[in-house]
């Protein structure tokens, strides 16, 4: 097993990964199709990286961090937006998903998101029959040099509250609980820190 960076052909692992390894969270409903253009979009962009565990082509597991998420999504929607609206069509006509599909492109600039880190550690992931090898905290190790290289100084991470798994883990990896946001009303979501 290696942490590589992820090469543009393994996005639809990822995305696959994505759905089936993180219980909760409005990007998983949207599909692989628009999941995998998403980490393409990751990969590609310079302030980004998407860190795969890898035996030869299989994925055990990712992580996805952003220097500036809110720029990223800007990227993303000049860049990549025609083909996301075709692969997520269908859904922009309920208007629940079409408000969370905005909130998710605004979330950065909330009232409250703003005091913490720009930085963010958007989504970790180990597949299930690949778990208790230690797999998420080289991701997580990997991500953290990764930011430190770029001159990062510290980083947040966005969970929601019924996560606790997830929260165990970024309590284990030594992130400090910083307060909450409301990205998808009424939902709440804990915001932790890791200190670089």
């Amino acid at each position: 097993m290696e942490i590589r960076k992820a090469a543009i052909s393994d996005c639809l692992q990822i995305a696959c990964l994505h759905r089936e390894g993180i219980g909760a969270g409005f990007l998983r409903s949207l599909g692989a199709p628009f999941l995998s253009l998403l980490y393409e979009a990751l990969i590609r962009w310079p302030q980004a990286v998407v860190l795969t565990a890898a035996e030869g082509q299989k994925i055990l597991g990712f992580v996805a961090g952003v220097k500036a998420n809110g720029r990223f999504m800007r990227f993303f929607a000049l860049r990549y937006g025609a083909r996301a609206v075709w692969r997520i069509f269908p859904r922009l006509f309920r208007l629940d998903a079409f408000r969370k599909i905005i909130e998710v492109f605004f979330c950065s600039s909330q009232k409250g998101l703003v005091v913490f880190p720009q930085a963010e550690l958007l989504s970790i992931a180990v597949r299930e029959d690949a778990r208790g090898r230690g797999i998420g905290k080289d991701l997580f190790l990997g991500l953290t040099a990764w930011f430190q290289r770029q001159g990062v100084k510290n980083f947040k991470i966005i969970v929601g509250k019924d996560l606790l798994s997830a929260k165990r883990f970024y309590n284990t990896m030594g992130c400090r609980l910083a307060g909450e946001v409301e990205i998808h009303k009424p939902e709440k979501s804990d915001v932790f820190i890791y200190e670089l």
